[in-house]
């Protein structure tokens, strides 16, 4: 009997091969094209995205798991609770690292105007907040009182009836 023999077979696509050294030249500034002179991306700023990127990820997955607390303990308060301190968290952080950014790609003076400014859209935007709150808790007194009246616990109960 002969014994089996293996054979390997090997496919090679050597048009990819050019294809990606030709990128990576065109990425380092290796070579020009058509297009004229390439400039790499500097290195501040593929930090920077490439830390964008993975905070949105994580944050990502965060808010799924906070998002589910209610399913999971039956508590909407507690819920409530961790949504706020996540969403808290979460602003404070991206001041921080707005401030950093800025910091790093345009000095002390960038840092500052950064933080000033993300400071005046807090601002308002906590504002803007407590204005929502405000005409929930208009509506919902409103729909109460609505309520009331047409179950006959609140209104006019005057010598008519």
């Amino acid at each position: 009997m002969a014994e089996s023999e293996h054979y390997i077979i090997t496919i090679r696509d050597e048009r990819a091969k050019e294809k990606k050294q030709t990128t990576a030249k065109t990425m380092a500034g290796d070579t020009n094209d058509e297009r004229g002179d390439q400039t790499s991306i500097p290195p501040s700023i593929a930090k920077i995205a490439s830390f964008g990127y993975a905070v949105s990820v994580v944050d990502s997955y965060v808010s799924m798991a906070l998002n589910t607390v209610e399913l999971r303990t039956g508590n909407s308060t507690f819920q409530q609770k961790v949504n706020f301190y996540h969403q808290s968290t979460r602003k404070a952080l991206d001041i921080a690292a707005n401030v950093v950014t800025a910091g790093s790609l345009f000095g002390a003076a960038g840092a500052v105007v950064a933080g000033l400014g993300l400071s005046v859209t807090g601002i308002v935007d906590m504002a803007n907040n407590v204005n929502t709150y405000s005409m929930e808790k208009q509506l919902e007194s409103y729909a109460l009182e609505m309520t009331n009246i047409r179950a006959g616990t609140l209104g006019n109960r005057g010598g008519t009836r």
